[in-house]
């Protein structure tokens, strides 16, 4: 069974509309193991699509003074062997961590933070 988790975007609207690629995944990559990441104010409309596996709380803050949370966090996705990523968000904290937890397929898009992956 294929794993992938993904970095959801922060606004709820720009989660409702993630689910049309979580459905298209799930269809293309029968079992698909789909878990995503996202702030706490849309864990409650992720948890109740049915093609997510697993909700997971992205540590509120930002910048210096959260990067041991971001730091704990990757650890901890590491240990899950994800096969994939997808970065849905738009903040360099959502696109650098992928590459700390060593996931070797890292999906985005250019976006505010870089050309892409």
């Amino acid at each position: 069974m294929r794993s992938l988790i993904v970095i959801a975007p922060a606004r709820v609207g720009d989660t409702v509309l993630a689910q049309s690629l979580f459905k298209v995944l799930t269809a293309e990559a029968h079992g698909c193991a789909i878990e995503v990441l996202a702030p706490g104010r849309t864990l409650t409309l992720l948890v109740r699509m049915p093609e997510v596996r697993t909700a997971i709380e992205i540590p509120p803050g930002r910048g210096v003074r959260n990067a041991g949370n971001y730091h704990s966090l990757a650890a901890g996705l590491r240990e899950k062997h994800y096969e994939q990523a997808i970065v849905l968000s738009n903040s360099l904290e959502s696109a650098l961590l992928p590459i700390q937890a060593r996931i070797p397929w890292r999906t985005g898009y250019g976006g505010v933070c870089g050309s892409g992956y």
